[in-house]
């Protein structure tokens, strides 16, 4: 596969090398965003769940017991318990999804970046072996 993609970028000039060192440079700039994003998504993440875990062993002698009571009772949920349901279930939603786009986009900024450097160590080589056939004539 690398024979042929080398070949179809010998064959044509429409690139430079310091057009793909640039795009080099701006996929890696887009990547070390992204992750910077995803590092901060888990320090939120993380704090977050530290301050459930923090609020709930305050108050776990009273409120879960209620709660499993509610639950397993046949009354009705209240407008505001199913409000809450609603918006923990969108949250919980939200953040799978954030985070599989940031790793998904992730992986794909480095496979481009890491072709991108294959063509430009491909391309430095070819230029190199036609200074050398240019100062040989």
């Amino acid at each position: 596969m690398d024979d042929i993609i080398i070949e179809q970028c010998i064959k044509k000039n429409d690139w430079s090398v310091p057009a793909l060192k640039a795009s080099s440079t701006i996929i890696s700039s887009v990547q070390g965003s992204l992750e910077k994003r995803l590092n901060t998504f888990k320090i939120i993440c993380g704090g977050f769940a530290f301050i459930i875990v923090l609020f709930t062993n305050k108050i776990t002698t009273v409120i879960p017991y209620d709660i499993i009571n509610q639950i397993l009772s046949d009354t009705y949920l209240t407008g505001i318990s199913f409000l809450i349901i609603c918006i923990t279930a969108a949250i919980i939603i939200y953040t799978y999804i954030e985070f599989c786009y940031l790793v998904f986009y992730i992986g794909h900024c480095a496979k481009i970046k890491a072709s991108i450097d294959f063509l430009i160590s491909i391309s430095e080589e070819d230029f190199s072996a036609k200074k050398k056939q240019i100062k040989r004539i």
